[in-house]
């Protein structure tokens, strides 16, 4: 998780910034392009991608702001990523006025990458999710489902063979006995003075019923 976290967060040369003049904290911006950030919109937050030039012009179209577009300043990446503050703040005047989806349904009709920001309710509710099994309804080892509780799903998928959780998480002493034996050697006669001295437990052991 590390590496694919790094190949990410390194994918711009951070280490450069400073001697680029570029400050190294930017909140959700892409320093390198613009715009490339987080607007709000009349009912949340959505994200817009703009890689190049071409893709400016179209949001321009969208903004109903074509002089924007071939401005000699403002038509350049060059021009807008040194004013940034400025171009975010009409873009951000724009995005304002709709409702995400109104607002992100307009960019990628017209052929601007764009996005929600989704909440963790737009998550629970989204239908992919649930066709992807990512989200499980958590499972106490005694007392079963536990109904309102939630637990992301098993992320790893193959065409292939099963995946998944085949169970609710084992309680505390379930496996001592098979892991002191297989792995460390330990005989029956040696396992059963451990639990008769208290050492490990002569079966699983739920911890919230330790306090009753």
């Amino acid at each position: 998780m590390v590496d694919v976290m790094f190949s990410l967060y390194f994918e711009d040369p951070l280490d450069n910034f400073a001697a680029m003049g570029v400050p190294q904290r930017a909140g959700n911006r892409v320093p390198r392009l613009c715009p490339f950030n987080t607007y709000p919109s009349r009912d949340g937050w959505l994200v817009i991608s703009c890689g190049n030039d071409d893709q400016w012009r179209r949001v321009c179209g969208a903004m109903g702001r074509d002089d924007l577009g071939t401005d000699p300043d403002w038509g350049r990446m060059s021009w807008r990523i040194t004013h940034h503050h400025e171009v975010d703040e009409i873009v951000a005047g724009w995005t304002a006025t709709g409702t995400t989806a109104e607002i992100v349904g307009c960019l990628v009709a017209g052929g601007v990458a764009a996005s929600a920001v989704h909440t963790i309710d737009d998550l629970m509710a989204w239908p992919h999710l649930h066709e992807r099994a990512m989200i499980d309804t958590v499972e106490h080892p005694t007392l079963g489902p536990l109904p309102g509780l939630k637990a992301a799903g098993f992320p790893i998928k193959f065409s292939g063979s099963a995946t998944g959780y085949h169970g609710p998480a084992a309680l505390t002493g379930t496996h001592s006995r098979q892991i002191l034996s297989d792995l460390l050697g330990l005989s029956d006669d040696v396992l059963d003075e451990l639990e008769t001295s208290g050492v490990i437990s002569s079966g699983p052991v739920d911890r919230a019923d330790e306090g009753n």
